[in-house]
This record gives structure tokens, sequence and C-alpha cells, in this order.
């Protein structure tokens, strides 16, 4: 999603929603490498602490809830080159306004259950793009294998050299197929993966 819909150069700026999903947090990372600028919205917790540490451990530059965008941050964040959006809703368009001319929001994701709403201004004057993406859609398309070769050696090489963390997996028998769905309903920050 980083490459595929704007000519990201370093020092741009990426704002995302969901910062803290898994797919957040391996966005958070590749634009540390990239030399991109990450801002990041996440929920308002009690306690923040513990999460703002994790986010600023993978290279967020910026960790802010959607209240604090709406009051605090309001026409301060502008000129966002990319919007990444798995919400939907109101934080759809908060984020949506954040962009610069022809800046472009990709949604992935609605975890709201809400539809987007779209702030009409940016949309006529700024000439934003809005666009969704499905892994799988990108994944089955045969004009992207060579891509996809990149990717995967891109990550694997950023793991190896202790650059990219990926998300802590708790590793699975086959036989355990009933347990780990049952952990994967309840725990969200470990996935699940079966050993063959």
């Amino acid at each position: 999603m980083l490459k595929d819909f704007v000519d990201l150069r370093a020092g741009d700026t990426v704002i995302q929603n969901g910062a803290n999903s898994s797919v957040g947090k391996a966005v958070i990372q590749i634009c540390r490498i990239r030399g991109f600028r990450s801002i990041n919205i996440v929920r308002k917790r009690d306690d923040m602490s513990p999460l703002l540490c994790e986010l600023k451990s993978l290279g967020a530059d910026e960790i802010i809830t959607e209240d604090e965008l709406l009051k605090e941050y309001r026409g301060k964040i502008k000129n966002v080159r990319l919007a990444l959006n798995c919400v939907g809703g109101r934080s759809a368009l908060l984020l949506a306004s954040t962009l610069g001319f022809r800046g472009c929001m990709v949604t992935y994701g609605g975890m709201s259950k809400q539809p987007l709403q779209i702030p009409t201004g940016p949309l006529i004057f700024k000439d934003i793009r809005l666009v969704g993406y499905w892994m799988s859609r990108w994944y089955e398309d045969e004009k992207n294998i060579e891509e996809r070769k990149r990717m995967y050696a891109d990550l694997a090489s950023w793991i190896k050299s202790g650059e990219f963390r990926p998300p802590p997996v708790e590793r699975r028998s086959i036989e355990q197929f009933a347990d780990a769905i049952e952990t994967a309903a309840v725990i969200f920050n470990k996935k699940q993966l079966f050993i063959f």
C-alpha cells in the first residue's frame, strides 16, 4: 500500500488510523526504514503509556487519538501524501481532511462498520483520490508477481537485519487447531502460527 498509490519520497508524510493493528505496526516500521514520516491515529484508552512506548519503539513519529486530531491538531496536519484507512466513519473524514493536493486515501478495512465520511472541500479543491485495497485481489493479479517477490525479499532482509519486527506468534501443531481458534478470538496481539 505504501508503493502502489502514491510515489512517496523520503520526508513525505503518511497518516493512518488503526495504528496499533498488525498492519499499522508494519506501516510504522516500513515508513521508518524508507524515511517517510508517520502520523499514527489510535483509539483513546485508559493507560496510553504502554501503547505509546511500543509504537515509538517501532519508529512512529507522531501518535495521537482521534479526539486529539479533531481538537488539537485540526488544520495543523496538512499536505499529507497518503492516508491509510482501516476504520471508516468519522475517522476516515479526519484522515481525508489532512490530505494535500492530489493526496490519496486508501481504504483497506472498515472496523467501525460505518460508511466513509468524506469532506467535500478537499475532494473538489484538492483533487484528493479515494481508493479501495484488497490484499487478496492484489495477490492474485499476475502483474504484481515481481513486486510481490521484491516485497518478500525486502521484508526478509529487514527481519534478518533486525530493522523490522514481525508480529509475535504462538506456534501450534495442527492438532491444536481448536485451541488456536479459541485463543485468536480473545488475544489480538499474538498471531497463531501452525507448524506442519
